[in-house]
């Protein structure tokens, strides 16, 4: 490989990990959120040299980013390497096909994206729910897709690479897209909503419920591990005390899990990154508050559905 070769695959690195760091601090990012900014360096050393060297490029950042935030042994390490491999392979397919439909291409890419962090998630977390998710962040990834498509775009016009006109089918699929899951959004959330009275609030970890509280009753509640120690009574609210085990570390962390008028929120956690605190309230049967590195899920399930003895 020649030294210009492998300068410019390293400036393109640098710049994707440059981005992933970026999207870290946005507010999406802090929601978990991500725009896909750093696909641009990915897309850009496509159309630059080949799908060897956007390979080599994707990997090394994926790599780094992981190293940097939450290590190769994580959940979303995981999430973010399968998420990546795929994307790459539905960006292939479309590039071969016609690599003029660069909106069509990032498109596929995101949606591809999105179902290799979802195939990860529900494997280490179990989400019951995750059904109802995946067609709201469909949504997300086809517009963030698009801002993706532009800014890689603009980027290789300095380099004097320009692409032919092919908007036609790229919109009607980007439309067609977003209406099927805006659809399917509503059919899932009108199924979850009909049974959304007296409910159960879970907290789980890795895969098993270890606290089941009735949010009606919230001194009605029914432990399944060592890991619940107590629960308090201050300014009407109810705090649920948990040492939850952190598999980035190894170590436990207290959680503190609040529960006031019907709503549900992680109060206070000793892990970093608190991601899960800033999720705020939650209230829905189709809400949930992730913390991967914990691997704890707080869901809340209709009272119906429910079929736990609860003790005083």
């Amino acid at each position: 490989m020649k030294v210009r070769k492998v300068v410019t695959i390293a400036i393109f690195v640098a710049i994707g990990v440059s981005l992933s760091i970026l999207e870290s601090i946005l507010p999406l990012g802090y929601l978990g959120i991500r725009i896909g900014l750093s696909n641009v360096a990915t897309m850009m050393i496509l159309y630059v040299y080949s799908y060897k060297e956007s390979i080599i490029v994707q990997l090394i950042r994926i790599l780094l980013v992981g190293l940097i935030f939450s290590g190769i042994t994580s959940a979303s390490f995981l999430m973010s390497l399968t998420g990546g491999i795929l994307s790459l392979i539905g960006m292939f397919i479309i590039y071969k096909i016609d690599k003029n439909r660069i909106f069509l291409l990032s498109c596929v890419s995101a949606i591809m994206h999105l179902l290799g962090q979802s195939i990860i998630l529900s494997l280490f977390i179990r989400l019951d729910g995750w059904l109802l998710y995946i067609p709201f962040l469909g949504i997300l990834s086809i517009i963030s897709s698009i801002l993706t498509a532009l800014a890689t775009i603009l980027s290789l016009k300095p380099l004097e690479i320009r692409l032919e006109k092919r908007g036609f089918i790229d919109r009607v699929f980007s439309y067609t897209m977003i209406i099927a899951l805006v659809i399917v959004e509503l059919i899932i959330y009108n199924k979850d909503y009909k049974t959304s009275y007296n409910e159960v609030f879970k907290v789980s970890s890795n895969g098993l419920v270890i606290l089941e509280v009735d949010m009606n009753k919230p001194d009605n509640y029914k432990s399944y591990s060592n890991d619940f120690i107590e629960y308090r009574i201050n300014d009407e609210a109810y705090y649920y005390y948990l040492n939850i085990k952190n598999y980035d570390d190894n170590d436990y962390h207290r959680v503190i899990i609040e529960l006031k008028n019907k709503q549900v929120k992680v109060h206070e956690i000793t892990c970093k990154n608190r991601l899960c605190v800033k999720t705020g309230y939650i209230s829905k049967p189709y809400e949930k508050i992730v913390c991967l590195p914990n691997k704890m899920v707080i869901s809340i399930t209709s009272y119906s559905d429910s079929d736990i003895d609860y003790i005083l």
